[in-house]
């Protein structure tokens, strides 16, 4: 044991309970050293003797002061030059603890005698830690503009006992944006759900003000498109915040003037944040003025599943130029112009045209030289859907087509799950597009190996 370890134990006992403790705690453990040298090497029951004898002194556990010593450590380690060491292990709380291993390798070359201990993750659920700061931030921004800069802080202060700057691309603790929502209803007498609302209006003018007006024009060319991008959405903004947990989107039904629209979702607070989005993003983006119902909101296992209603005030939902332009061209083109089905699918070697039974009926080669006898084989026996999250069904396939999907192999699936790696690091992905082709009632899938 190198002295730098008992050096934290003198420091820890001389600032909780005096100086004047030290040397009748070192006569207690039967120990004739008062001082000792950071780098030296000393018997490994040394701490453990100072730590039951000052149990004896104050009649303090055992168990109680190493906890204490423990929390004191820390801040002894940084007091003595440690800091940045500690600082560049890792940009945040579970980083840190899974580069300890690495830590301790790196104190080798100061303590070259050093017997480290090993640190891993077993288990890890982000469930409590995954809200980042960008959401936090938008909520500040709002309550500044309506409320005032006051306001914000002595709410920030209420809930967390600080105050202090929000970080964008920090994560915080998940409970701390209802938390702070509950405060700025008591405060200003306003409703949790209105403020949820406005807040969720006001977050589309944040969003572009931050830089993200593009990425949001591009996702469709109208309404409806934007709504079926939405899931697309969220995945590109897994490249800026790696750890974000995505909601789902889907269009359960759609007539000519309304849109019942599910949202999907952890968060069982932000039903009236997305009403608010909804209504923002139809005026500001497309010029639509809509109304949006919540009209239900179930539990599932482990989600929130909130339904609304759509209605476009103006009537029918525009027709986009571009559909009457491809339905001109297409009905232009000679029956002669077509492309023999078995010539089309050679241009695609990771295809799959499968029955609404799921029964594979055409697979292209890249997909035969993964898995062997694959036609007649179903869909869900050998291939796993990882993105959108959904049920292997062909009616739900079909609801999702508008999506980006990413499947794996069950054989890797299974083998990933069983050494408790995330699919996103499986061997081999194939992400593409559904097609569903009405003429056969059949789904195609175009992909490509990732």
């Amino acid at each position: 044991m190198y002295g730098v370890l008992i050096i934290g134990v003198q420091h820890f006992i001389e600032e909780y309970y005096g100086s004047e403790i030290w040397p009748v705690v070192v006569e207690r453990s039967g120990l004739s050293t008062l001082t000792y040298q950071t780098q030296k090497v000393y018997s490994e029951t040394v701490i453990e003797r100072l730590i039951e004898a000052l149990g004896d002194v104050t009649g303090r556990t055992v168990a109680e002061l190493r906890y204490q010593n423990g929390l004191y450590f820390a801040a002894f380690t940084t007091q003595h030059g440690y800091d940045k060491l500690l600082r560049v292990q890792g940009r945040s709380f579970i980083h840190f603890l899974r580069n300890l291993d690495n830590l301790h390798e790196h104190l080798r070359f100061s303590y070259p005698k050093i017997r480290p201990p090993s640190f891993f993750i077993l288990s890890c659920s982000l469930d409590l830690i995954n809200m980042y700061g960008v959401l936090v931030e938008g909520l500040k921004q709002y309550v500044t503009k309506v409320f005032g800069d006051g306001l914000w802080w002595v709410a920030l202060q209420h809930v967390t006992g600080k105050q202090k700057v929000i970080q964008t691309r920090q994560i915080y603790p998940e409970n701390l944006l209802p938390q702070m929502i509950t405060q700025l209803a008591d405060m200003t007498g306003v409703s949790e759900d209105e403020l949820y609302y406005e807040y969720g209006y006001f977050f589309l003018q944040y969003l572009t003000d931050s830089g993200f007006e593009s990425l949001l024009r591009v996702l469709g060319d109208g309404f409806t498109e934007f709504l079926n991008a939405l899931d697309d959405l969220h995945h590109h903004l897994q490249f800026s915040y790696p750890r974000i947990k995505p909601p789902a989107f889907l269009i359960a039904h759609m007539t000519d003037t309304t849109i019942d629209l599910v949202y999907e979702s952890r968060r069982e607070c932000f039903g009236h944040f997305v009403r608010g989005q909804l209504i923002a993003i139809a005026g500001l983006l497309y010029e639509l003025d809509v109304e949006v119902e919540l009209l239900r909101c179930v539990k599932k296992t482990s989600t929130h599943q909130f339904t609304y209603r759509i209605r476009n005030k103006s009537g029918k939902w525009p027709t986009k130029k571009s559909n009457l332009q491809k339905a001109a061209v297409m009905s232009a083109i000679p029956p002669e112009s077509s492309v023999h089905g078995d010539s089309y699918f050679s241009l695609f070697p990771f295809h799959l045209v499968f029955t609404d039974t799921l029964k594979i009926s055409s697979a292209g080669a890249g997909f035969q030289q993964f898995i062997p006898n694959l036609i007649g084989q179903l869909l869900s026996d050998v291939l796993f859907i990882v993105r959108p999250k959904i049920e292997i069904t062909f009616t739900r396939i079909k609801l999702h087509h508008h999506n980006t999907f990413e499947l794996v192999l069950v054989k890797d699936y299974k083998l990933q799950a069983g050494r408790g790696i995330s699919l996103s690091q499986a061997a081999c992905k194939f992400k593409g597009q559904m097609c569903f082709v009405e003429e056969w009632n059949m789904m195609l899938f175009l992909g490509t190996p990732v």
